[in-house]
């Protein structure tokens, strides 16, 4: 993967007796991560849906504490929006256009 950011693990799963693959991902972004940090955590968040055509399942303890999500009952999850800074909807912006998530 061609990514600065380096808390992160990602397997690409392959059947051998199917054509089915998968790639698992797990993620830590530190509470205390830098804006270029968090731009590096957003490359990476991009790279799989724009490389690979396979289901994509990340996970990982991103740290984002001003936002509160909820369970969007048959559609994925949904977060609070209102008052939350910049860099917050940055990554939300990202987990919008490259993951199942509605705002």
């Amino acid at each position: 993967m061609p990514s600065a950011f380096e808390e992160y693990v990602l397997i690409m799963f392959k059947n051998k007796h199917f054509s089915n693959q998968m790639l698992i991902g797990n993620i830590y972004r530190s509470p205390n991560s830098a804006e270029e940090n968090d731009n590096k955590l957003y490359e990476l968040l991009n790279y799989p849906q724009n490389k690979f055509e396979v289901p994509i399942l990340i996970t990982g303890d991103f740290n984002y504490s001003h936002i509160e999500w909820y369970q969007d009952y048959g559609h994925g999850a949904s977060a609070e929006c209102s008052g939350l800074s910049d860099n917050d909807m940055k990554f939300i912006n990202t987990l919008q256009q490259n993951f199942s998530f509605n705002i």
